[in-house]
């Protein structure tokens, strides 16, 4: 039989599973997955046990639009990455690879953080799961519809 063929293959797996028997067996042969990319820690990030409150955030925005700060505003940003890769995979398995939607969240993040009015009694977060939502939806209707409505 080759040994690439699909009966060798499953014939593989059943002799696989057939060894895992054994509590030992399987906790010989698990595999731990490497890091993912977003996993390792950033400098001057926060970490992942900790969050900034809604002061914290206004007070990076703040020194981000007075003092011109650019750290301030990558750290409110990495920060707001997990939120904005979550509103990417709600959107994902319609039509556009996750990366790519990934990478259109990222840029209307950016663009809430920038718009965003701190004399306003609103939470930013308010006002950033809106503005990202629309830059999506915005995505999905300049780009990524295959029919063109004349």
């Amino acid at each position: 039989m080759n040994p690439c063929s699909p009966r060798a293959y499953l014939g593989c797996l059943v002799d696989g599973i057939v060894a895992l028997e054994g509590a030992a067996a399987r906790v010989s042969l698990r595999k731990t997955s490497p890091r993912r990319r977003f996993d390792e820690p950033r400098v001057g990030a926060l970490t992942s046990t900790e969050s900034a409150s809604e002061t914290e955030r206004r007070a990076l925005l703040r020194a981000h639009r007075e003092k011109g700060d650019v750290a301030a505003r990558d750290r409110l940003i990495e920060e707001l990455l997990p939120f904005a890769r979550s509103l990417a995979r709600r959107y994902a398995g319609r039509g556009e690879l996750t990366d790519d939607l990934e990478q259109v969240t990222w840029v209307g993040l950016i663009k809430a953080i920038e718009t965003f009015d701190l004399d306003r009694n609103v939470e930013l977060m308010t006002y950033v799961f809106p503005t990202v939502v629309g830059e999506l939806k915005r995505h999905f209707r300049d780009r990524a519809w295959s029919v063109t409505v004349p």
